[in-house]
């Protein structure tokens, strides 16, 4: 009798384990564990044909789920943004070559929504407030002084522009309809 239940309690846990495979699909090679034999779950992993790792995402019964990260040629990463079922949902963020940010943006329920915060060589250049909708309600750019100018959009438009007067900086704000 304890011959048999090791045997059933071994058979199951083998039949559980899962088996990670590499697959050429297209023009990466994946590396994931397959269900029903072609849909992904898990940890994904995608290499170019010569081998290096070009993105890492997180599957659950073939839909995306967790952070997606795709690299660079050079390994740092490119950019990352998180998924719930498929859809875009948290944040979204960009990196250059040498891995400083260059922005970060937000989804909810796959729009882009909400701040987005653009970055120079880890500078602060630009900041913009969005709906859902994707429609621009503020914006406002940097230099290495602070703020240069901002929008803010409603039924009434305001704008400022930084002028040089008499060698003195001046804000000069317009108002539109």
């Amino acid at each position: 009798m304890s011959k048999l239940i090791i045997f059933a309690v071994s058979f199951f846990f083998i039949g559980c384990s899962a088996t990670i495979e590499k697959r050429v699909i297209g023009d990466k090679i994946v590396e994931a564990v397959f269900i029903k034999d072609s849909i992904a779950d898990g940890i994904v992993k995608y290499y170019t044909l010569d081998g290096k790792l070009d993105a890492i995402f997180q599957f659950k019964n073939g839909k995306n789920n967790g952070t997606a990260i795709h690299f660079f040629p050079n390994g740092k990463i490119f950019d990352s943004i998180h998924y719930v079922n498929d859809v875009a949902n948290g944040e979204h963020h960009q990196y250059d070559t040498n891995g400083s940010l260059l922005f970060k943006e937000f989804y909810k329920t796959g729009k882009r929504v909400g701040e987005k915060f653009s970055y120079k060589m880890g500078n602060l250049i630009k900041y913009e407030f969005s709906d859902s909708n994707n429609f621009l309600l503020y914006s406002s750019e940097y230099d290495t002084e602070g703020l240069k100018k901002w929008k803010f959009k409603s039924m009434i438009n305001f704008t400022s522009d930084e002028v040089l007067l008499n060698g003195t900086k001046k804000n000069i704000f317009n108002f539109t309809g």
